[in-house]
């Protein structure tokens, strides 16, 4: 029986990633990931510190708490799923469905952070805090796009290997020449020697 981690392992070695584009963009996103954390945790505990200032003139800045706060969750959790992913790689066993799903999750984060910086920016809630963001965020949607787009290419290819191989091994079994396992057909017990 093949455990999980040897098949993590196996779908580390096939899918034969190429560091050349995956470290610099993990670099590039760590980077610009703790930029982002830093403005918008530094903006968060500037707004706490006069909220009750702000609050007594009946101002309350609810709209900015929200946006720094929800930025910082936000890239928080991008930043470690990042992260995730290079530990898996250096442990051999990033597989291209994991960085599928890390990079389409990345994503969609990157697009809510730019949405809302653009709703910041409109407001005119922050000045050049938001305007910040804003280029901080489109490097962050170029280098998460790029990602994403070698995640794609990695993942159909390795559906492609396995539709072949499983293919291949159904044809291998009807034919009577077994699966390569040196078991089938002999009466072993594995439900095709029928």
């Amino acid at each position: 029986m093949v455990s999980k981690l040897d098949l993590d392992s196996l779908q580390h070695t096939r899918a034969r990633w190429r560091r050349a584009l995956l470290f610099p963009s993990w670099l590039l996103q760590i980077l610009i990931l703790l930029c982002l954390m830093g403005i918008f945790a530094y903006r968060l505990a500037e707004t706490f510190e006069h909220y009750s200032a702000e609050k007594k003139n009946g101002a309350v800045p609810m709209v900015e708490v929200v946006w720094e706060a929800t930025n910082v969750a936000f890239n928080l959790l991008s930043l470690l799923l990042t992260i995730l992913e290079l530990a898996r790689y250096l442990t051999e066993r990033l597989t291209p469905f994991l960085l599928l799903s890390t990079n389409l999750i990345k994503l969609t984060l990157s697009f809510a952070v730019l949405g809302l910086d653009i709703v910041a920016h409109l407001r005119r809630l922050d000045g050049h805090y938001a305007t910040i963001g804003l280029s901080l965020d489109c490097g962050l949607l170029a280098a998460s796009l790029s990602s994403f787009v070698y995640a794609i290419r990695k993942y159909r290819k390795s559906l492609k290997y396995e539709q072949y191989h499983l293919t291949d091994e159904v044809k291998r079994v009807e034919a009577g020449g077994g699966g390569g396992s040196g078991g089938e057909g002999h009466g072993h017990g594995w439900g095709w020697e029928e």
